[in-house]
């Protein structure tokens, strides 16, 4: 009891300038914390709002894209690169220039802030197209293409809608590529557990090589070249004359 008493003493006996001091600087640090979340929230809410952005480009022939972005790319009397998200997502697009080449991407750490982000391409001329990544493009209102060249790699799906007088392909990985219009030539390398989607593209002459566990879908007006090996398949409409060599459980068949 004795003791007690004594503590009851001392701590009365304490001096209240430094309680007091105390009491406003955790008042203060409260207060400081409280403005400084408040402003970060208000940074991020707008870093997330929808924004339209044009991006400085100059003229090329060739486009590469990569990472995880939604891109179309239209035929046009100039060339035009804009982008729709949020500030956050085109803040983390790569454009870069070197020579003919036109190169897009986003950062791999922020892939999973792409879904919100589209881009549209404008260009005259377009001579080849590499897709990599997990990539969806489209391209629509090429009608006078001599000649492309698309390559794709990963997880992309790429649809082309248009006309390309020769035409061609090589797609790896667990792609896919579709194709809608006409052309004289189309040449496929199929790779992996990738897929060619062109019925709805007659050619006159269409050659194709698949291997793994591939497809290929095609439109073939005059001749059929045909490949296939592991568990891929060919299957062609049109009636041309058909060269095909198969090793496996691939086969080809007509629908």
């Amino acid at each position: 009891m004795n003791d007690l008493t004594n503590f009851l003493l001392i701590a009365d006996a304490l001096p209240v300038e430094p309680v007091k001091n105390y009491l406003h600087l955790t008042l203060l640090s409260v207060g400081l914390l409280a403005l400084v979340t408040t402003i970060w929230w208000q940074t991020d809410k707008e870093s997330y709002e929808e924004v339209t952005e044009d991006l400085p480009i100059t003229a090329f022939e060739k486009l590469e894209i990569w990472g995880m972005l939604n891109v179309l790319v239209t035929d046009g009397p100039t060339y035009s690169l804009t982008a729709r998200g949020s500030r956050r997502a085109i803040s983390n697009v790569k454009v870069r220039l070197r020579g003919k080449w036109l190169k897009i991407g986003s950062s791999f750490f922020f892939w999973h802030r792409q879904y919100d982000l589209f881009l549209t391409i404008t260009t005259p001329n377009l001579s080849k197209l590499d897709v990599s990544g997990a990539c969806t493009v489209q391209l629509t209102g090429f009608k006078e293409l001599s000649g492309l060249d698309i390559d794709i790699t990963g997880a992309s799906n790429v649809s082309l809608e248009g006309e390309v007088q020769t035409l061609n392909i090589d797609i790896t990985g667990a792609s896919r590529l579709t194709l809608v219009g006409h052309g004289n030539q189309l040449t496929a390398d199929i790779t992996g557990a990738s897929a060619l989607h062109a019925l709805k593209y007659p050619v006159d002459v269409a050659t194709v090589e698949v291997t793994g566990a591939c497809t290929a879908q095609v439109h073939a007006i005059r001749t059929l070249r045909a490949e296939a090996t592991g568990a891929s398949k060919v299957e062609y409409h049109g009636d041309p004359s058909v060269d095909f060599e198969s090793a496996g459980a691939s086969y080809i068949k007509k629908v």
